[in-house]
């Protein structure tokens, strides 16, 4: 299911039973497998593989039923481009998977993932760098930088959950 305002780009693959909950940004080439959960404010850049039953969460302080202590603004993850992820990932609000970063199965993902970098485990700690053999053609990533910078993404993701502030 791919609610409101979700921003999927071209040859991106959205597999059955998954949900994206809108006010939220999926690149090209990017592929969400089957039974994940895209939650709103997440970016997920270019080139970046998704394993079943991934969940993105969005709310540090889990505010239901308490908006009028505070006010409730989604805080996605953000995964970089060409990143993997393996089956069963959850990645908490506001966490940064590093550029082509890949994150091992079953893994709880509560703090930032360097560039370049294999993490797993609960919590999921860094435990060594992605060869450049297993790396993406530099080019493409100059490509994809042509045309999306960090800029544009923050402010674009800013500009969707305006309506939170």
């Amino acid at each position: 299911m791919l609610r409101r305002e979700t921003n999927i780009g071209d040859n991106s693959i959205f597999g059955s039973l998954s949900a994206s909950e809108g006010k939220n940004w999926i690149g090209n080439n990017v592929l969400v497998h089957t039974q994940c959960h895209i939650t709103t404010g997440i970016i997920i850049e270019d080139w970046v593989f998704i394993a079943p039953e991934f969940v993105g969460a969005n709310d540090l302080q889990i505010l239901h039923g308490r908006r009028n202590i505070e006010k409730f603004i989604p805080k996605g993850p953000h995964i970089k481009f060409g990143s993997r992820i393996a089956v069963n990932v959850t990645v908490l609000p506001g966490v940064v998977i590093g550029r082509e970063s890949l994150i091992g199965a079953s893994s709880l993902v509560t703090k930032d993932v360097p560039d370049f970098s294999i993490a797993y485990g609960v919590p999921a700690k860094v435990a060594k760098t992605i060869e450049d053999k297993w790396r993406l053609p530099e080019k493409m990533y100059e490509e994809f930088r042509k045309r999306v910078s960090e800029e544009y993404l923050a402010k674009f993701i800013d500009k969707l959950l305006s309506d939170y502030k």
